[in-house]
């Protein structure tokens, strides 16, 4: 068993550089724990290194392949990135895998993205802003949202832009937004 540790929930780039070595090494998707920051499971297997430059295959997608990877990463499932790796895998050999709607892990995959991109919606159309006063006299503003996936550093370039001229926060349980300008 093969223990990868991804820093946050939605660590796009950390499952991309991981996926990479497991392939190279040819790792089957069976053969992989995936796990987030300091989570332990009952038995670690064997690390792996990122940035191990190992010989084997160059890997191709489909130019689609990575937008919808790093959606469905944002999505709450446990299992996304397990399901990205085989279709990573699966896409070695069958190229147009993307394009074949019946298949059970692109409509899987292809259905935790909309959902993403959903809440995402939700989250840049509803937040709304309540002015306070901090300590010091001056205003504020600061929201509330209950994201169901992990979206919050996606939609963060939204609201610098969109409201970059006030000092505000966006507080959820899985974190925060922050912006004194």
């Amino acid at each position: 068993m093969f223990c990868v540790r991804l820093e946050h929930p939605a660590d796009f780039e950390g499952w991309r550089r991981h996926a990479r070595v497991l392939t190279r090494r040819e790792i089957l998707p069976g053969d992989i724990a995936w796990q987030i920051g300091d989570d332990r499971a009952l038995f670690d297997g064997q690390s792996v290194d990122p940035d191990e430059r190992g010989t084997g295959r160059e890997l191709t997608v489909p130019r689609d392949f990575p937008g919808l990877a790093a959606e469905v990463v944002c999505h709450r499932d446990a299992e996304r990135f397990g399901l990205l790796y085989r279709l990573l895998l699966r896409l070695q050999g069958e190229p147009h895998l993307l394009k074949v709607a019946s298949d059970g892990d692109v409509h899987r995959a292809e259905a935790m993205a909309r959902s993403v991109r959903r809440d995402m919606h939700k989250m840049t159309a509803f937040v709304r802003f309540r002015e306070v006063v901090d300590a010091e006299g001056c205003e504020a503003f600061v929201a509330w949202f209950e994201p169901e996936h992990f979206i919050l550093e996606r939609v963060s370039s939204f609201f610098v832009k969109r409201f970059s001229a006030m000092r505000w926060s966006i507080l959820t349980p899985q974190g925060s937004l922050h912006w004194d300008g």
